[in-house]
């Protein structure tokens, strides 16, 4: 019995022992990781890409999918999915005020967005109001 228990207490000590700074997350490190997907972001604008995926920015940035998932829950309060629908929104949201004759459908499209449902859910959560709203308020001046 007696035994067991030492070898047990010495696994254990040997795992307490080993190095595991890999499982903390470093402040800094997600800040860069952060400001490189920014930088990405607004430069080359990849979310436009309807079939943009997280797999795709984490080779963009030369960084593994976790560091790029875990850098933007922390620094933007999103989940990936949110954060690029959230850069879709104000590329549509611009491209209404520069051109109002566009319909919605291909304002959606331009944007990134592969159906028309996703769009309107992203810009309603976002806006606080949907995409028609939007487009009259623009017409009428009061934007």
């Amino acid at each position: 019995m007696k035994l067991l228990f030492f070898r047990r207490l010495r696994r254990i000590s040997r795992l307490s022992s080993r190095d595991l700074s890999y499982l903390k997350d470093d402040s800094d490190s997600l800040k860069k990781v952060f400001d490189k997907i920014e930088r990405l972001m607004k430069e080359k604008k990849p979310y436009l890409n309807c079939d943009f995926s997280i797999s795709m920015l984490a080779a963009a940035i030369f960084c593994s999918q976790t560091m790029v998932s875990r850098a933007i829950n922390r620094m933007s309060g999103k989940n990936f999915c949110n954060y690029v629908n959230s850069y879709r929104v104000d590329y549509a949201a611009e491209l209404m005020r520069k051109d109002r004759r566009l319909k919605i459908s291909e304002i959606a499209k331009m944007a990134g967005f592969n159906s028309l449902p996703p769009f309107n859910s992203s810009f309603k959560i976002q806006m606080k109001m949907c995409p028609s709203q939007y487009l009259s308020l623009l017409e009428q001046g009061r934007l």
